[in-house]
């Protein structure tokens, strides 16, 4: 067993229920939420004071994970995904 999986355990409960979380990056921490729980996204919206049609980040280990916040791709789109490998790699997509 993993030596903090309590913490992410609370950490995953806490998103259930709608919460909010701050998580590092490379380069500065990042704000998130449960992008399923419509309420959390507009909860970290008005804490971001962003305007909801500027959207947000989904951060994903993979398209499966993102999938159903996306439109359908075309095949160049398919095609982009499937030669990224396991390099990180930033797509900007219409939801």
């Amino acid at each position: 067993m993993f030596r903090h999986s309590a913490s992410y355990r609370r950490i995953a409960a806490h998103l259930k229920r709608g919460g909010l979380i701050a998580y590092p990056t490379e380069s500065c921490y990042g704000l998130g939420c449960d992008p399923g729980n419509r309420i959390a996204v507009l909860r970290l919206l008005r804490l971001k004071q962003r305007p909801q049609r500027k959207g947000l980040i989904l951060i994903a280990s993979g398209y499966r994970q993102v999938a159903r916040y996306l439109q359908p791709l075309t095949p160049a789109q398919q095609q982009q995904l499937s030669v990224a490998g396991a390099q990180a790699v930033t797509y900007l997509m219409p939801s």
